[in-house]
């Protein structure tokens, strides 16, 4: 298998098998991990009728999660990944909240992430509603406060704007006057310009992107979000990859001969997605219809609503 999207072949990650005639023919390689609290790793082969068990001793319902965390990955789609992380996040969050009810918010962030090894962010991308619903409550003066408590940022000073205190990323400088200049026009986004013109894993990578993106903000009657949303993170996404599924070789194969007997110089990327946005204009859905479910999604992700 390859990925139609992206020029390179690359092989998937983990390539799509039989695991239940993977365990009638070989059997179970690996045993289920199993604690008091139930299964660690393995959910998918004791569902094929895998028998082999082993089971480890854990203190408690903490550390079964943060071992859940970290093991039980391995031959999972992306999506089901991610509802796994989710809920050891809630699980942990819970152990937490029931030894210090007064955790929470960004000092609940912060302690998920030192349990887990990860940075805030990737804490914040897979909390469940209910635990975004406690951000809501923080507005931006007491968010600053929580952050500064949990210890998570030291802050410097830096031309009249607080950054966080560390080696400053390439073309920081730019990012700060670029959102303090677009903040003046548009004070209802502060937020969101935040998260748009982040220096930690940036949406706009380049000095390029942030200088065509302030000339767009620029020229558009549309607020700085949503000239965002249409000329970057709905080409990019939120990995900045965007969408490169997987797909047979042959199919690649396939629409360059179609290019080539129609004597048109298109790639076989460039012809997917003519077909792909046929086919969705063709179903009804406009691409207004689409930004505005990227603008729920965008805000949804990172705690913006």
């Amino acid at each position: 298998m390859v990925r139609l999207f992206g020029g390179e072949k690359k092989l998937e990650e983990e390539e799509r098998f039989d695991l239940e005639s993977s365990l009638k023919r070989f059997g179970s390689i690996y045993p289920i991990i199993k604690s008091p609290y139930g299964i660690i790793d393995g959910f998918h082969r004791s569902l094929h009728g895998a028998k082999e068990e082993k089971f480890i001793s854990v203190p408690d319902r903490l550390t079964h999660f943060i071992l859940r965390w970290h093991l039980n990955t391995p031959a999972k789609t992306p999506e089901e990944i991610r509802e796994d992380r989710k809920k050891c996040i809630y699980e942990i969050s819970k152990e937490l909240q029931k030894q210090d009810p007064s955790l929470k918010g960004y000092e609940l962030q912060k302690k998920l992430a030192e349990l887990l090894g990860v940075s805030t962010r990737t804490i914040r991308r897979y909390l469940v509603p209910e635990l975004k619903e406690e951000m809501k409550g923080l507005d931006e003066e007491k968010a600053k406060e929580a952050r500064e408590k949990a210890g998570e940022v030291k802050r410097q000073q830096v031309r009249g704007d607080l950054i966080e205190g560390r080696v400053q990323p390439k073309h920081d400088e730019l990012r700060v006057k670029t959102r303090l200049a677009l903040e003046k026009h548009y004070p209802g986004e502060s937020k969101l310009l935040r998260e748009i013109l982040r220096s930690e894993k940036p949406f706009l990578r380049s000095k390029d992107d942030i200088n065509r993106y302030w000339e767009l903000c620029r020229r558009s009657k549309e607020s700085p979000f949503t000239v965002f949303i249409k000329n970057f993170y709905a080409y990019d996404g939120p990995t900045g990859l965007g969408y490169r599924p997987a797909l047979p070789y042959w199919i690649k194969k396939g629409l360059e001969i179609i290019a080539s007997r129609e004597g048109e110089e298109k790639s076989a990327d460039a012809l997917a997605t003519e077909i792909l946005s046929k086919y969705i204009t063709d179903k009804g859905l406009t691409k207004e219809e689409i930004y505005t479910g990227l603008q729920k999604e965008f805000k949804a992700e990172w705690c913006l609503e």
